[in-house]
């Protein structure tokens, strides 16, 4: 039962795009709503998490590459770790479609991570549904090359996206303790 239940699962995102509409431009929030928002503040919301998502689709892409290497499991196996990395990029998805939306009304420093992360994501998300129809396709041939080679691909996009949306956070982080040490100093930087 849970077999067939992850077989459909499969089969369903398969069958969508995992990841269409991230890039898609929304339209502009009213000129009144961007007066009563800090669209600044939710974006390096949006990144606080978009950091936690990414962290874990690290861990779980690092994992599914482990497998991936040890040829005596099964592909459920794979399923399971695919359907946790699809998860993790779809969640991923939601927000950097928002820091699209808003990206117009954000800091220069969080429009170059939406810039750099956008695409990042994107090709996780074409490599991770290339492997998922590869295993819906060929669960007898589950090792070969194209496969090793989609799920090397999506760890290692996953491990270099992680890293990087950290350092923006850091960044953040970093520029904000700066900040208020030359208020407290009273230095103009």
């Amino acid at each position: 039962m849970q077999v067939r239940q992850l077989k459909k699962s499969l089969l369903v995102f398969a069958a969508t795009a995992v990841f269409a509409s991230v890039a898609a431009a929304a339209p502009a929030p009213r000129a009144a709503d961007q007066s009563e928002h800090d669209f600044v503040k939710e974006a390096s919301g949006l990144l606080e998490e978009a950091k936690t998502t990414s962290t874990q689709l690290k861990r779980d892409a690092a994992e599914l590459h482990a497998l991936a290497r040890s040829t005596s499991l099964t592909w459920q196996s794979h399923a399971g770790k695919l359907e946790a990395i699809k998860s993790h990029v779809n969640s991923a998805g939601h927000l950097v479609r928002r820091l699209n939306d808003i990206r117009h009304v954000t800091a220069p420093w969080q429009q170059e991570a939406i810039d750099r992360v956008t695409p990042m994501l994107s090709q996780i998300a074409s490599n991770t549904q290339w492997a998922i129809e590869h295993l819906n396709q060929n669960r007898n041939r589950l090792f070969t090359p194209e496969y090793k080679e989609y799920v090397a691909t999506v760890s290692a996009m996953a491990s270099e996206m992680a890293e990087l949306v950290s350092e923006f956070v850091e960044y953040e982080q970093t520029k904000g303790k700066l900040e208020q040490l030359e208020t407290s100093l009273e230095v103009s930087s």
